[in-house]
Parts: structure tokens; C-alpha cells; sequence
């Protein structure tokens, strides 16, 4: 990838951003973590939405996360699952569920693992929904190549509601915390 590439939207960001907005008119806000490369413009289009925004750079994955228990109904993160053996990617996923809310989702958007070492590169969320993916100069790391299974087997006890293979290559991967009984 020479330069950022504008894809096509995404139809669980723009889902997610309708929901946003519909909690925002209900006057319930939306926390949302944005893990991966910063960036500006997805900070803008979930601000914009109603959602309050908290970013962790790609530097500071290893848990436990600085956060309490149950602080966000969101986490977005690009670039991060790919490039994780499956140790770290399952106690990432823990952590994950430790911080997410019930009934809580996090929205992954995963590579087909080529096993190569590949650049890495920051996800943008345009308001319209669609994706750009910009490569982070300077960075690259080896991609773990991962089936769908292998994916719902690391988010557990989790549960993979949607995997979405796009025409790009690339997999939306949707995941929810269940609400607790009662």
C-alpha cells in the first residue's frame, strides 16, 4: 500500500454509528476506545456521533490496560489482532472483556495473515462510514495468518457475532460481551 487507500463503507462501522447517534438522542453517551495507530479523523467522526473518545497507540497493547472495569461500549481495533501471537491476542481479548460493558462490542478489522512481515497501517473512519487505511511510515511487523475459527476461538468467552469478508480482503470481525442474566 504506496499511500491511504479510501474503501468502501463498512457496514458494521456504519451500523455502529447509528447507534451511536441513537444513544446520543436518548441523552446516553457512547464510550468508545480506539486501539491501533492514532487517528484524527476517526476521533472527529465518533466525537462528531455523540460517542466520548479514548485512544491507545499501538505501543501501549500489553495488558493489563490502565482502564477500570466496564468503562467502555465500544473498542475499535485496527491493525492490532493481526500482528499479536495467539498468547498475547488471548489475554488482549480478556482485557477486552474486562473493559467492555456488558453487552459491549468490539469491532475488529483483521488482515488475511500472509505469515510475511507487512507494514502496518492506521484505520480512518470517515463519517460516511467508509475506510481508509493509511500505512504508519517506518512500521511493519509479521501478520499471524488466522481462520475465522481461530478468531472466534481467541475473542471467547466473547461470543463472534459477525465476520465480514470484504472484496479488499479484509475481515470485519464484530464481537459482544453478553449482557449479564437477569
Amino acid at each position: 500500500m504506496p499511500g491511504a487507500a479510501m474503501l468502501s463503507p463498512s457496514r458494521i462501522i456504519t451500523e455502529v454509528l447509528e447507534l451511536v447517534g441513537r444513544r446520543s438522542e436518548q441523552g446516553r453517551e457512547t464510550h468508545v476506545l480506539l486501539l491501533g495507530p492514532p487517528s484524527g479523523e476517526s476521533i472527529e467522526t465518533f466525537s462528531a456521533a455523540g460517542a466520548h473518545v479514548t485512544v491507545e497507540g499501538e505501543d501501549r497493547l500489553t495488558p493489563p490496560l490502565a482502564y477500570p472495569d466496564e468503562s467502555f461500549d465500544l473498542i475499535l481495533a485496527s491493525d492490532v489482532l493481526d500482528m499479536l501471537d495467539d498468547d498475547e491476542a488471548r489475554e488482549l481479548s480478556r482485557e477486552w472483556r474486562r473493559i467492555l460493558r456488558p453487552g459491549g462490542r468490539v469491532f475488529l478489522l483483521v488482515r488475511r495473515g500472509t505469515g510475511r512481515t507487512i507494514p502496518r497501517f492506521r484505520l480512518d473512519v470517515a463519517r460516511d462510514g467508509r475506510l481508509r487505511l493509511t500505512p504508519v511510515p517506518g512500521s511493519s511487523s509479521a501478520s499471524r495468518p488466522r481462520s475465522n475459527r481461530e478468531i472466534d476461538s481467541l475473542m471467547r468467552p466473547m461470543r463472534v457475532d459477525e465476520i465480514y469478508l470484504r472484496r479488499d480482503g479484509l475481515r470485519e470481525v464484530a464481537v459482544k460481551r453478553q449482557p449479564r442474566p437477569g
